[in-house]
């Protein structure tokens, strides 16, 4: 007989069978299967059917978890059958350390791309949907964000609660504006040179940065907004 290391376990996972080895399941401690696999709690499993024990969970996207288990990564591109929420929704459920979860990093790169995204989107709405062209953003350590506009009510409610979103204002968000222009700054700046007209400055002042944005060319503004405002 096999010892317990080396027992045959099938994972029935939401109706799609997978078999492994229990030692490979209790290889990552740190995990629900490997918690549950240890042999410590071996009196505590309950098979449904010889060495079969089921999971009532996403049973596609159980298949990167497997190649966890097996090579200590998981490596996903975009697919029809399993995304990215999706299986990052069974990362959180069989407890996967974050630090492996993806061999090149793409869920976390791609959310912090479309984070830094919204963060500039939400500065160039700022600047065409005040008609004055002036545009002062100051963005605080603590949290504490304000937009100073010449005619602040000119700006649209959506723009409005897109800037709560970043400046933490809102119930369950994060104040991370202040963390985006301390890492991208200059990238930001670069940025807002090629696409908006006009006079612009990202300067820190102690525990906050200000940024002013000033045009006194009313066709440039004009037709960058109209752009913007087509797309």
């Amino acid at each position: 007989m096999a010892e317990d290391g080396e027992q045959r376990v099938i994972l029935n996972v939401g109706g799609i069978k997978y078999e492994t080895y229990r030692s490979t399941l209790a290889k990552y401690p740190e995990t629900l299967l490997g918690t549950m696999f240890s042999s410590r709690n071996e009196a505590l499993l309950h098979t449904t059917n010889g060495n079969e024990y089921f999971f009532d969970r996403n049973g596609d996207a159980f298949r990167y978890i497997m190649t966890f288990y097996r090579d200590g990564k998981i490596s996903y591109e975009s697919n029809f059958l399993v995304n990215e929420s999706e299986l990052a929704a069974e990362i959180d459920y069989f407890q996967i350390p974050s630090y492996v979860s993806h061999t090149d990093y793409n869920l976390a790169y791609k959310k912090c791309s479309k984070i830094l995204n919204e963060f500039i989107d939400l500065i160039e709405n700022i600047v065409c949907e005040n008609i004055y062209f002036f545009v002062k953003i100051v963005v605080h350590k603590n949290g504490q964000q304000s937009i100073i506009c010449t005619n602040y009510d000119f700006l649209k409610d959506s723009t409005k609660k897109e800037f709560r979103r970043f400046d933490g204002t809102e119930k369950n968000t994060l104040t991370i504006g202040y963390s985006i222009l301390n890492v991208y700054k200059n990238q930001i700046m670069a940025h807002l040179n090629y696409v908006l007209p006009g006079e612009k400055s990202i300067s820190l002042d102690v525990d906050r940065y200000i940024i002013e944005i000033k045009s006194a060319d009313f066709n440039k503004v004009a037709e960058f907004s109209r752009m913007v405002t087509n797309e």
